[in-house]
């Protein structure tokens, strides 16, 4: 399993605290106060709680505002090209419904872009926004700039995968390397067939979990000018 946590198989994947710590790190550095969350629902629980928990560990004035923390149905980011007829919905706070939504993951950013601009209105302060994907983060940053709000003056930006995309349009991003997980993922394997060992449930002493640090890109979508 590579990029998840298993209980069953060998895994690999990053180390989401380390991650997480350098996020809440470089947040406090840019002076931002408010943070918010953009998660799969059953997928990313695990980040958002070393997210919190790197918070509250942290002597630092930054918090997560529960107003802002989504959960976006899982694979969601890969239907961003993709007409679909089904409706879906998008969750904060508690989990409970705020919208019912159709046509992908466009509808779910455009629920979330309400919610920013209402913020924004109320006079609340700005919000950094930790997403889970690049996809995501790019497709808000547009529909953010449409309605009238600034990256990062208003809304900050910062994401997972540091793919080309990232890159390219300046956006902040953990790094997963792929290269090095696909490496590992294989010698893995390939030890385990040498050594003709059966890992599975039933033989939890051969199960190993590797997490590999990340790091921090950061770039201007989550640079916000100090006080």
């Amino acid at each position: 399993m590579v990029t998840q946590r298993s209980k069953f198989f060998n895994s690999i994947l990053v180390d989401y605290r380390n991650g997480m710590v350098q996020v809440a790190s470089h947040l406090k550095a840019q002076g931002w106060s408010k943070v918010g969350f953009i998660g799969q629902k059953g997928v990313d629980v695990e980040k958002y709680s070393v997210l919190k928990e790197s918070f509250d560990e942290l002597p630092i004035r930054c918090s997560l505002d529960s107003e802002c923390i989504f959960w976006l149905p899982k694979g969601i980011a890969e239907s961003i090209s993709i007409a679909q007829s089904s409706s879906s919905s998008v969750e904060h706070k508690d989990g409970s419904d705020s919208n019912t939504l159709s046509h992908g993951l466009n509808e779910h950013i455009l629920a979330i872009v309400k919610i920013l601009l209402e913020r924004k209105q109320q006079g609340k302060a700005p919000i950094a926004l930790w997403i889970y994907n690049d996809v995501c983060a790019l497709a808000l940053e547009k529909e953010c700039l449409k309605a009238g709000l600034r990256i990062p003056e208003d809304v900050g930006l910062i994401s997972f995968d540091n793919t080309y995309l990232a890159q390219i349009l300046n956006l902040s991003s953990i790094s997963q390397p792929i290269t090095k997980i696909a490496k590992q993922a294989y010698q893995l394997v390939a030890q385990a067939h040498r050594e003709h060992k059966k890992v599975s449930a039933e033989h939890n002493e051969s199960i190993e979990c590797l997490e590999i640090k990340p790091e921090l890109f950061a770039r201007q979508s989550s640079k916000l000018a100090k006080i």
